[in-house]
């Protein structure tokens, strides 16, 4: 066996070691178990529904709607805020939870009460449940 093949060691053709070959291997775990659900048939025959959207990604839209609205760019706005524009951007794909002082910053950069973005992120009928 070579010896980057051990037992807790995996190389993945074409990829870097350290954080690209983790996230390489994450995405090549999440598509096999995904696969494997589909081929063992676990959704035949039955009516699923569809997963409610988390609500850091529906707040996130709706941050994202007024943000566009006012026509300001991501980098423009971070900077507006005083947030460094990737945080600012992972904020707004819904990948962390916002903390309310975060939400807070971000409401008064919109112009905009912290309790609407809330509010318009819980109403069932808005596009984003």
């Amino acid at each position: 066996m070579p010896a980057h093949c051990g037992p807790n060691r995996i190389k993945f053709p074409g990829t870097v070691s350290g954080d690209g070959n983790r996230a390489v291997r994450t995405l090549l775990i999440s598509r096999v178990l995904y696969y494997d659900v589909n081929v063992n048939g676990s959704t035949k025959g039955t009516t699923m529904k569809r997963p409610r959207v988390r609500l850091q990604v529906r707040v996130a839209e709706v941050i994202r709607r007024y943000r566009e609205a006012g026509k300001w760019t991501q980098d423009a706005f971070a900077a507006h805020i005083e947030m460094h524009r990737a945080q600012y951007s992972i904020m707004e794909e819904g990948r962390k939870d916002v903390r309310l002082s975060t939400l807070e910053r971000v409401a008064n950069g919109l112009q905009v009460p912290m309790w609407v973005i809330l509010r318009e992120a819980e109403e069932p009928n808005s596009r984003n449940a």
